[in-house]
């Protein structure tokens, strides 16, 4: 009898164990009781992904971008203050700890992911614990000067163009043909999308092209109809103040492609509007196919929430469904989900997406007048919380927003300094209220 009940506790603490291990490593068992995922994805050799995340303007004090509006409209941001923030702080240690971004040019996100600061690793790891086709991927930053500038987006998109051809080409000499993804936030799209810039002919092509948050603008929205791109996915939110007011352009600005741009959309584009729902109460009835779920506009995403992890200094909002995960981690997820209904829209129509976390489900509307969406799965809760429990332990900067001020102002004070030795006559606001 002693030995039965000691093997018995035996077989109770490694059960245990092995599902303690498997809540800890493997997220994605939830995926099989979810997503009726096609029967032959088991079987058949993994798709290899290369996902590039393209990073967006850089601000670190708003004051510079006014007292520099109209050299930033002419284009000559690498001549102001701004311009010097800038290139003295692309580099700095505090700015990658709260955006995908990394070094200047194309950049391989390091494994293993794991390490506290690391928003770059942070985001490959939701992605990886999300990707219930089980992918082979390998995520990469892809990083740019930052400045509000046309001239230096253009440049940047033919050095993306050029540094991922040959990131391709080394793949295809090990005998690997890798899919490409890229995602592109706010001026990052714009960026993504210059890539097509005097490229007439390519032996490659971009399998899905992601501009999320960007404003959209004449001297590169064209390029939306380049060969380049297989397919082309615009997301944007009503909750974004930001993406359709670039005043530091000498361009207008919009959230989507419409039919007036002088060009033909292409059959090949697909324009999502996000929408954010959360249930006014839990004791209220929702019906399965009531396609607000409840829904309130103000907590659909701002600029910020799309790219930035929560604890970033300035407008993440704490009660944000999805606090402290940007939006586009969930990117990836919301196309395959749109890809695998049979959908009847034009280019110009944008489809309404709409994510009901603490209800578990996700809608997809052919317009925002659509009574009868389609209702498909959305990640469990008990996931989107276990995944939030780790980004705050394991990645989550110690005393992020007093370091970033300090850092800031302390570049800040340098550059001013450094800006008025090359140009004594220039105008600056005072350092002493940095």
């Amino acid at each position: 009898m002693k030995h039965t009940i000691t093997l018995r506790y035996l077989i109770i603490i490694v059960a245990s164990l092995c599902l303690l291990h498997q809540k800890k490593n493997d997220v994605r068992q939830w995926l099989g009781s979810h997503i009726e995922a096609d029967a032959s994805v088991a079987s058949a050799p993994r798709d290899v992904w290369l996902t590039v995340f393209v990073h967006g303007t850089i601000v670190l004090h708003p004051r510079f971008l006014i007292e520099n509006i109209p050299s930033l409209k002419a284009d000559k941001a690498d001549q102001t203050l701004y311009g010097q923030v800038i290139e003295d702080s692309r580099s700095a240690p505090f700015l990658f700890e709260n955006q995908t971004i990394q070094d200047l040019g194309l950049h391989r996100i390091d494994e293993p992911y794991q390490r506290r600061g690391y928003a770059a690793g942070a985001l490959a790891y939701v992605l990886d614990a999300l990707d219930y086709q089980q992918s082979h991927n390998y995520y990469y930053t892809f990083g740019w000067s930052g400045l509000i500038s046309e001239s230096a987006r253009i440049q940047a998109g033919a050095q993306l163009y050029n540094e991922l051809s040959e990131e391709i080409e080394c793949y295809k000499q090990k005998g690997i043909v890798p899919k490409i993804r890229v995602i592109g936030y706010s001026h990052g799209g714009n960026v993504s999308l210059n890539m097509a810039c005097n490229v007439d002919t390519s032996d490659w092509q971009v399998d899905e092209l992601v501009t999320i948050g960007t404003p959209l603008q004449p001297p590169t929205d064209y390029m939306v109809t380049s060969p380049l791109f297989k397919q082309v996915y615009v997301l944007f939110s009503f909750g974004d103040k930001v993406q359709d007011r670039d005043v530091f352009s000498p361009y207008s600005s919009h959230r989507y492609f419409k039919n007036d741009e002088g060009f033909d959309l292409p059959d090949s584009l697909t324009q999502i509007q996000i929408r954010v729902a959360k249930r006014v109460s839990d004791d209220h009835p929702v019906a399965p196919r009531e396609h607000s779920f409840m829904y309130q506009r103000p907590l659909s995403p701002g600029h910020i929430e799309l790219w930035f992890f929560g604890w970033t200094p300035n407008y993440y909002r704490k009660r944000n469904p999805f606090y402290p995960l940007p939006t586009v981690a969930f990117v990836p997820y919301i196309i395959k989900q749109v890809q695998n209904q049979t959908l009847i829209h034009s280019p110009e129509q944008p489809l309404v997406v709409t994510l009901a976390p603490d209800q578990e489900l996700m809608s997809i509307a052919c317009n925002d007048k659509d009574k009868d969406p389609i209702i498909v799965p959305f990640i469990p809760v008990e996931t989107l919380d276990s995944l939030t429990e780790t980004v705050l332990s394991e990645y989550k900067p110690h005393n992020y927003a007093q370091e970033y001020r300090r850092e800031r102002d302390k570049i800040i004070k340098e550059s001013i300094k450094r800006h008025l030795q090359a140009r004594p006559t220039a105008a600056y606001c005072n350092d002493n209220q940095f």
